[in-house]
């Protein structure tokens, strides 16, 4: 995918966060889940209202990653012409591709939360905590495969 459609999507994700909050909002408990354990099974719980902080902590991951984006030539301290601009857009592609998965965990962890707090679910998915770590080592190896193919 192209770089720009993953960051476009990324952005799409803390609207969606508001909008699936206000769908829910009347029918929330006063407390929700807030915390889980590695099972998926919440341990700690807040009021309603910190449910807001999904939204704000996901908007804040993608300014952060905006940041990096921007200023990644500053930071990359290699220079090497044409073979650094390469890099640096794979090294791009590979940060819009972390960040999508991970506001899009945001969100799941988020719907989840609030399943939970109606009571329709138990807990998340045991596979939660698999799913993160494999995620992000498959984006990984991918980045690291292609700067290796680039290198040769």
């Amino acid at each position: 995918m192209k770089q720009s459609l993953l960051l476009k999507i990324s952005w799409s994700i803390p609207i969606a966060q508001t909008g699936l909050i206000f769908y829910y909002w009347n029918r929330l408990p006063e407390q929700i889940p807030t915390h889980f354990n590695a099972k998926g099974i919440p341990d700690a719980y807040s009021s309603a209202s910190s449910i807001w902080f999904f939204p704000i902590i996901t908007l804040g991951l993608i300014l952060l990653f905006a940041w990096f984006n921007k200023h990644m030539l500053k930071i990359n301290v290699n220079k090497l012409g044409s073979r650094n601009n390469e890099e640096l857009a794979i090294t791009r592609s590979m940060m819009a591709t972390l960040l999508l998965f991970i506001v899009v965990l945001f969100f799941g962890i988020l719907y989840g939360s609030i399943l939970i707090s109606l009571e329709s679910i138990k807990s998340l998915s045991p596979w939660l905590i698999p799913i993160i770590v494999g995620g992000i080592v498959v984006i990984l190896f991918w980045y690291f495969a292609h700067l290796f193919r680039l290198k040769k």
